[in-house]
């Protein structure tokens, strides 16, 4: 008696992620595995599947996770988030996983794992099309070949919503630095003319002295628009400032109390109050004046490097502060 042999049902079709905020989801992957409320604004609140578990202990892998790393496209609009345990070398282990299709194994009982992936089970991910952003804030470059890359990965993420962050040069770059978007705006010149800041020394020393300026005239002449506006640029240099604070100064406990009293000027309307958290004794400005002149005074600093990197030569930096 001849058997009938039936087809296999065919594997459910992906679930396709919609274009939004300028990007999309690598559309090989599953996006019921990636939650993206909003913009890379939000990507605190982002979740991803953890496929391998080669960062995290094996309990913790093979669920959805909070987001560190997002791989972003240089050729096209795609992004790829990376669960925390799936942060081994940026999260690119994973990338040649999916090519692979390797990552398919991991979902297997562990009695299974390590079988090699049938043909035809890797995902038209092409690893060096993507550079691994750090939602955190801090980023790294290496030598000069690898700055074109990030410079285009930056300006995809800001475009994308991500935070204003900084990037820090190491071996060939070491001692320099840019914020990521100072690095787009000047396409990843770390150049320090000598006898100026460093960039990121100058847009700090640059906002001082809007701040200050503006402060001076809402003094004279006190309006509500110009309220605001001084309020605004306070928090702005807060905002700027965040993802190295520790480096000059601002640690998160000063941060927090410079924004609690940030909130209470404002609730005040006095522009006073702004004045000393800007410029006064226990001020931002003061914070970073006194931490550069302590550590450089040090005969040996673990922060020297970061403080050459931001400021360029600290003791302009200590002199240019000080005249604020």
């Amino acid at each position: 008696m001849e058997t009938l042999e039936l087809p296999l049902p065919a594997p459910a079709p992906r679930v396709p992620a919609p274009a939004r905020h300028g990007f999309r989801l690598h559309p090989a992957l599953d996006a019921s595995k990636y939650e993206m409320p909003g913009s890379l604004a939000a990507v605190g609140r982002w979740k991803a599947f953890c496929y391998v578990g080669n960062d995290c202990e094996e309990k913790d892998a093979r669920q959805m996770q909070d987001v560190g790393y997002v791989m972003i496209s240089t050729v096209d609009d795609t992004i790829i988030p990376i669960a925390r345990g799936d942060e081994h070398h940026q999260g690119y282990d994973l990338l040649h996983d999916f090519a692979s299709g390797e990552y398919a194994t991991y979902q297997l009982p562990s009695s299974r794992r390590g079988r090699r992936p049938r043909p035809g089970a890797g995902l038209d991910i092409i690893a060096r099309d993507y550079v691994p952003v750090w939602s955190g804030g801090t980023n790294y470059v290496y030598g000069p070949k690898d700055i074109a890359r990030m410079t285009e990965a930056l300006r995809r993420w800001l475009s994308y919503g991500g935070r204003d962050g900084i990037v820090v040069g190491a071996n060939d770059l070491r001692g320099r630095a840019l914020s990521s978007s100072g690095m787009v705006a000047s396409d990843g010149d770390f150049t320090v003319v000598p006898g100026t800041l460093a960039p990121i020394g100058a847009e700090i020393h640059a906002r001082l002295e809007k701040l200050s300026a503006s402060l001076v005239a809402l003094g004279r002449e006190p309006t509500r628009p110009a309220m605001s506006d001084a309020f605004r640029q306070t928090a702005d240099l807060l905002t700027m400032t965040e993802p190295f604070g520790y480096q000059i100064g601002i640690d998160h406990e000063f941060r927090k109390t410079a924004l609690a009293r940030l909130k209470d000027a404002r609730r005040s309307g006095d522009s006073q109050p702004l004045w000393e958290l800007v410029f006064g004794f226990s001020g931002i400005k003061n914070a970073m004046h006194v931490y550069l002149r302590e550590e450089t005074a040090k005969d040996w600093s673990w922060s020297r490097d970061h403080l050459s990197s931001i400021w360029g030569e600290p003791g302009l930096a200590i002199d240019m502060l000080g005249r604020l």
